[in-house]
């Protein structure tokens, strides 16, 4: 609640957090700045590893405007953290699968739910096998050689 001119004005918790999430850009505070300096330094120190940096990020999320700790996040130690790492893995290979599917819908039509059940149960169990069965979508006269020629890759 505050007085202005007289007036009585009454601003909620969501309110004040719609305005600090338009401020735009959000310097950084001296906290979060001085907090990620310190993990860092631990992590060159080799107190830390740099999994540790990406709990921080995390952290400072909850407590901070993304765009506040944007700025002051080094991207550097985040993409060598194991999180970063199995993430965009797994963002890749599911990319991979819907390309598959996309030129199968392309070149043959819609593809069946049984095989689209097919990739993704080949892809859980070898993700180098999607570059594959891309190459395979792109060349397979048909459908049906599409799937024999998918088995035997499951067989293999």
């Amino acid at each position: 609640m505050f007085i202005h001119q007289n007036e009585v004005i009454r601003i909620t918790g969501t309110q004040i957090e719609n305005i600090r999430d338009r401020a735009h850009p959000c310097p950084p505070t001296p906290h979060l700045i001085k907090c990620f300096y310190m993990v860092e330094d631990a992590i060159k120190q080799k107190q830390l590893g740099v999994n540790s940096y990406v709990c921080t990020w995390i952290f400072a999320e909850l407590k901070y405007p993304k765009e506040m700790v944007k700025a002051v996040i080094n991207e550097d130690l985040i993409q060598q953290s194991t999180f970063y790492k199995e993430t965009l893995k797994k963002g890749i290979t599911i990319g991979m699968e819907k390309s598959i599917h996309s030129v199968l819908k392309t070149r043959f039509g819609s593809a069946s739910y049984r095989l689209s059940e097919r990739i993704h149960n080949l892809r859980e169990r070898n993700s180098a096998l999607p570059d594959e069965l891309i190459n395979l979508a792109v060349t397979a006269k048909d459908l049906g050689e599409f799937e024999r020629k998918m088995d035997r890759m499951m067989w293999a």
